[in-house]
């Protein structure tokens, strides 16, 4: 469910809390407004300013467990070389070693997915003879 936090406070200690699992900086090319996106167990909690300054202050304060992605423009993220830039942050709470995925890297073991998906791996049925 999608709630919206007008305060600046409010949305750090949103993100300090043990269930916040991704944060996501989203900046949008036509209306300059930036949007801060924290995931919470049950919320998907949005921050909108104006000011990209400000955004990137806000952004450094993070927690590092709760940093996620950075995004350019309007629409979804796609892989590297296309029109839409994106730039990807991950984090590894017990170590682990890293796999390559559809949109960055992701810790194999003790990490958080955070919206990436591991490139290979579907669930195929088996051939009947």
């Amino acid at each position: 469910m999608p709630s919206e936090v007008t305060d600046i406070k409010q949305f750090l200690e949103i993100a300090r809390r043990k269930d916040a699992k991704g944060a996501r900086l989203k900046k949008s090319n036509k209306s300059k407004d930036i949007k801060l996106k924290l995931r919470g167990k049950r919320f998907l909690y949005t921050l909108i300013l104006k000011d990209s300054d400000k955004a990137d202050k806000i952004k450094q304060s993070l927690p590092p467990r709760a940093v996620g992605r950075a995004k350019e423009g309007g629409r979804k993220a796609y892989p590297a070389g296309c029109a839409v830039k994106e730039q990807v942050f991950t984090f590894v709470e017990a170590g682990g070693s890293r796999k390559l995925c559809k949109r960055g890297t992701r810790p194999d073991k003790g990490g958080h997915a955070m919206d990436f998906q591991e490139i290979g791996k579907k669930n195929k049925k088996p051939k009947k003879n």
